[in-house]
């Protein structure tokens, strides 16, 4: 039967995708800080791109571009054609987690990591449910807290973790987490947060930036 596919389809059946080591991950584990004042706040990213395409009259709709009012008409004409501008939608609802985590826990059993928001002594209510990805490039079925439905898919190439959410409404989000050499040479955590164009709203990408976690 396997002979049969691989005949019908023309190409060989894709190989499986062998998990990364644990040597290999080993940078990314552990308790990470969010470092504030070098990470970028997603909803400002947000209406500052949505500004930049008001500006250039691929945001506002019909009558953009017109003189004085972003999306409107010259002064003197009234309210024709003025639209008013675009509150930040709900963006917890539209594309999942946009605020960056106080503090991180990854773990990584082969091939599935695990990704904490919850800090350990503090109170469990205020803590998001763990994320768990499989590293292996297969797409999986899932649900967000909200019940919207959603396909996940993680991968783990160049000592990168990548994770793509497809959900069945709003946008594509992508999540990219790597270790890089920070202030005095230490390791730092980098989260890259992006989500793709969706109807009106423009592609953005926010960078979190992570330091080891204190000792207590």
């Amino acid at each position: 039967m396997a002979g049969l596919v691989w005949l019908i389809a023309g190409m060989p059946l894709p190989a499986a995708v062998a998990p990364p080591s644990e040597a290999a991950v080993e940078p990314l584990l552990g308790g990470w800080q969010l470092d504030a004042d070098r990470s970028q706040d997603f909803r400002s990213a947000l209406l500052q791109a949505k500004s930049g395409r008001s500006r250039d009259g691929g945001f506002s709709g019909p009558g953009g571009g017109g003189g004085g009012r972003p999306g409107g008409s010259p002064p003197g004409t009234g309210n024709s054609g003025f639209q008013p501008p675009v509150e930040a939608p709900d963006m917890a609802k539209l594309a999942g987690r946009v605020e960056a985590p106080l503090a991180l826990q990854i773990s990584y059993t082969a091939p599935t990591f695990t990704i904490s928001t919850a800090v350990e002594g503090a109170d469990p209510s205020f803590a998001n449910p763990p994320r768990v990805v499989t590293a292996d490039g297969k797409k999986i079925r899932g649900q967000r807290p909200d019940g919207t439905s959603i396909k996940t898919r993680a991968t783990w190439k160049d000592g990168e973790l990548s994770i793509l959410e497809t959900p069945a409404r709003g946008p594509e989000r992508s999540e990219l987490y790597r270790v890089a050499a920070g202030i005095n040479g230490k390791p730092e955590l980098i989260v890259v947060v992006s989500l793709a164009a969706h109807g009106p709203l423009p592609p953005v990408s926010v960078r979190w930036v992570y330091r080891r976690a204190e000792a207590p």
